[in-house]
């Protein structure tokens, strides 16, 4: 009886051990993951953050560009003397 008690007692223990076992690799695994997917967001909100930048970018080049060919005109309306009702 004592030896069967005692085996009973040791599965139990080596049951328990690989329990806590799977629960700490499972924990580590979920840790990597989220490490990862955070990771992962950080690029995809790097590339966003590039891609609205560049956005403005263009959009403030377009308005220069259009400021500019507002101005030449006015200038070159001015130089040939026209009356301009525009402004």
């Amino acid at each position: 009886m004592r030896q069967i008690k005692n085996f009973r007692a040791g599965s139990n223990n080596t049951k328990i051990v690989l329990s806590n076992k799977k629960r700490e690799t499972m924990t580590d695994d979920d840790d990597d993951d989220d490490d990862d997917d955070d990771d992962d967001d950080d690029d995809d909100d790097d590339m966003i953050m590039m891609m609205m930048m560049m956005m403005m970018m263009m959009m403030m080049m377009m308005m220069m560009m259009m400021m500019m060919m507002m101005m030449i005109m006015l200038m070159l309306i001015r130089m040939i003397n026209v009356k301009v009702t525009l402004f």
